[in-house]
């Protein structure tokens, strides 16, 4: 009996002990991802162009290659050695990034009348219409990511069974950000995505006389 109390006592302390690691986790992924964003402005306004996605097998972080002048390829992992910033996730699964064709071309420069072509919504409407580069964690769970430790064919992570999660992993454009959903439900969700808007890199690249 003193055995069974005991173990539920200690059952009673990890379970908010294990809460609050993954909400820390959670926080220093988001500010991954904040710092990966910053760097992607600081390369544009240093360059007029933005980076192509790492998209070898094992990733490298280093940049993917171009055709004709823009990227081959306009989604996979974030180049981080390239960019100089963590490239994983505080779960140690690699950052996706996504960017916008037009913002990639590094002879001819994007000017003040380039958009983004890449939309992110909510699980209630359209957040951004136009965004010009995503970078995203898969979460906790870490469904449809790319993991840092060789367990299966291209370090693929399982699929996603919710569709908002699927969303983020179809290489489409689209993306979806909203507040975390339980584990286990129809529509599991925890992911968090961050985005670059044109109005913001236009902003940030008037105001350092890089345009017009």
């Amino acid at each position: 009996m003193v055995l069974v109390i005991f173990g539920l006592l200690i059952a009673g302390l990890l379970s908010p002990l294990s809460a609050q690691v993954e909400l820390r986790r959670t926080q220093e992924t988001e500010a991954i991802l904040e710092e990966a964003k910053e760097a992607l402005i600081g390369y544009a306004l240093a360059n007029k162009f933005l980076p192509c996605p790492d998209v070898s097998a094992v990733p490298t972080g280093a940049e993917g290659a171009r055709n004709a002048s823009q990227c081959a390829v306009l989604e996979g992992v974030l180049p981080w050695q390239l960019l100089g910033v963590r490239g994983q996730d505080a779960w140690g699964r690699y950052i996706r990034y996504r960017v916008s064709t037009d913002f990639t071309n590094n002879t001819v420069f994007f000017g003040l009348s380039e958009t983004g072509d890449i939309r992110i919504n909510s699980d209630t409407g359209t957040l951004a219409m136009n965004a010009v580069a995503v970078v995203a964690s898969h979460g906790s769970n870490g469904f449809g990511g790319i993991n840092t430790v060789q367990a299966s064919p291209d370090n693929q992570m399982p699929a996603p069974a919710g569709a908002d999660e699927t969303e983020n992993t179809t290489s489409n454009g689209i993306f979806v950000s909203h507040t975390p959903t339980p584990q286990g439900s129809a529509n599991e969700f925890d992911d968090s995505v961050n985005w670059i808007s044109a109005n913001i890199l236009m902003n940030r690249m008037v105001a350092a006389g890089q345009l017009p």
